[in-house]
């Protein structure tokens, strides 16, 4: 396994004294501790996976594609737990690579889906033991349908969702409930809860015209943000066992979420999300903060850390993957090294809420996604 050097960045801290000062000191060591991180990037010929946690600050590298057999090529990518699933397709046929980053043991599953003509094949996605394909039947039709296949037996279910959809998103996954975001014939947004284990369509939620965008929080609640104005937001926990109501509230924001899965958190009260940049601009997006207690938006300067990197290493950089760590209570961001990109070195930045730099890793590889707690 490769080793990496870790650069730190030391902050300045102002410590009040006072007879707290103990337990503040205590708490900024904690704050500053090297959390739990895995990150999984490419180099021209690799897949790889970083793992690095305050007792191991330096990380370690394993290389995905000979430890597993992660095809290079791969066309998805999948998390649900500790399972990073890589899709790939060849000669008419998926394949799908399934790695434990806990334990570091995979599966493999080739050639589990022959490309047949009756039906369009939209996404794949999977649990330890089933794999699941959206699809559309007949094809050349939007008739929205759910394939759910034994990994080891191949028994094959086929679950009919909606005819005549208009659009379909990516699914969502957690323990034995699949979530499918779609718009039917009138365009209206609705999501079907699947029980996998039963192959049945547990509740088809229905929204109308607003705007819905779903993620899963760490309690595996599933968290949906809808609104008709994209300012006034309303906001629903659902329990994915039997589909009801665990919470709800509304905020007002002028902003747009995009329909679908969306890579946010709900925490703390505290909505953390990708904000995007009107273009032109250097960046895309960058990580935002918005307190619903106080309905108070911060957009961490995205742009004034990528310069400061910049600065640092003496080279452009472009950002791949930004994703809030709920348990460290901070952001990471991916990104590659520009003037070499055929060197394929990256690194990644952790910074907290209010963008101050923690640390920074270089990486002798591109990273391209922030393993998910």
């Amino acid at each position: 396994m490769l080793k990496l050097r870790l650069f730190k960045l030391f902050l300045l801290v102002l410590l009040v004294t006072g007879c707290s000062n103990d337990d503040d000191s205590l708490s900024e060591r904690e704050q500053d501790s090297f959390p739990e991180l895995q990150l999984l990037g490419e180099d021209g010929d690799n897949i790889y996976l970083y793992s690095g946690s305050g007792t191991d600050e330096e990380g370690s590298i394993l290389n995905l594609s000979q430890l597993s057999g992660v095809n290079r090529q791969y066309i998805t990518l999948r998390q649900t737990g500790d399972l990073v699933s890589f899709f790939s397709f060849a000669s008419d046929n998926f394949s799908v690579v399934i790695h434990n980053v806990a334990d570091n043991t995979a599966l493999s599953y080739p050639n589990f889906y022959t490309v047949a003509d009756e039906r369009a094949i939209t996404w794949g996605s999977n649990s330890e033991y089933q794999i699941f394909l959206g699809f559309y039947s007949p094809r050349g039709t939007r008739n929205y349908n759910v394939r759910i296949q034994e990994a080891d037996s191949g028994d094959l279910t086929d679950i009919q969702i909606e005819d005549n959809t208009t659009q379909v998103f990516q699914p969502l996954y957690s323990n034995g409930r699949l979530v499918l975001p779609f718009r039917d014939s009138q365009e209206n947004y609705k999501i079907a809860i699947v029980d996998t284990d039963t192959a049945v369509v547990l509740q088809i939620l229905d929204f109308g015209s607003s705007v819905t965008s779903v993620f899963l929080n760490s309690m595996d609640e599933l968290v949906v943000l809808s609104s008709l104005d994209q300012l006034n937001y309303q906001y629903n926990f659902y329990d994915l066992e039997n589909a009801s109501i665990t919470d709800e509230g509304s905020f007002e924001l002028n902003k747009f979420f995009s329909p679908g899965p969306l890579d946010a958190n709900i925490s703390d009260n505290k909505l953390y999300y990708l904000n995007f940049f009107a273009q032109p601009y250097p960046v895309t997006s960058g990580p935002a903060v918005f307190d619903l207690g106080v309905q108070e938006d911060r957009v961490i300067d995205i742009l004034r850390i990528k310069q400061e990197i910049e600065t640092e290493i003496g080279d452009a950089i472009l950002l791949t993957d930004i994703h809030f760590l709920e348990n460290a209570n901070l952001f990471a961001i991916g990104y590659a090294e520009s003037s070499s990109l055929a060197d394929w070195k990256g690194g990644v930045v952790l910074i907290r809420p209010n963008g101050e730099k923690v640390y920074r890793i270089d990486l002798p590889f591109i990273p391209t996604y922030v393993v998910r707690e």
